[in-house]
């Protein structure tokens, strides 16, 4: 999901034993950094179910117990396989910070996709 080839993604688990959502991106940095949003890419332009529609950021103090501290609005309409921005409503500070998938383009699916994801400090603002 950080490699910039679009043509290889991260999948959840789809059969057997699947764990229900929410499922996470996890960031550690080598020191606290700020993020004020980030942007992703779903897996294809197909009409896929399974594409993230709603995320909640989650920090730690010891990356162990998480918070949740912001948390989206649905997406109406998530481009695919385009890039997706989405803004915090404000920078939060961590070395430890959980990216959750909370819920799919058809409710009640287990399972989800992206290709990449890239986090921004200070709003959309590149590091």
């Amino acid at each position: 999901m950080v490699d910039n080839d679009f043509n290889t993604y991260w999948h959840s688990a789809w059969s057997g034993g699947v764990a229900p959502l929410p499922h996470y991106i996890q960031i550690t940095f080598a020191e606290a950094k700020n993020i004020g949003g980030f942007q992703f890419w779903t897996r294809s332009s197909s009409q896929r179910g399974n594409d993230p529609v709603q995320f909640d950021v989650q920090t730690s103090a010891d990356g162990v117990d998480y918070t949740t501290v912001w948390t989206s609005d649905v997406l109406e309409t998530a481009a695919r396989p385009s890039k997706n921005d989405v803004s915090l409503d404000k920078n939060y500070s961590s070395k430890y910070f959980r990216i959750r998938i909370v819920e799919t383009r058809t409710p009640g699916l287990t399972h989800t996709t992206m290709s990449e994801i890239k986090v921004f400090d200070d709003g959309l603002l590149p590091y």
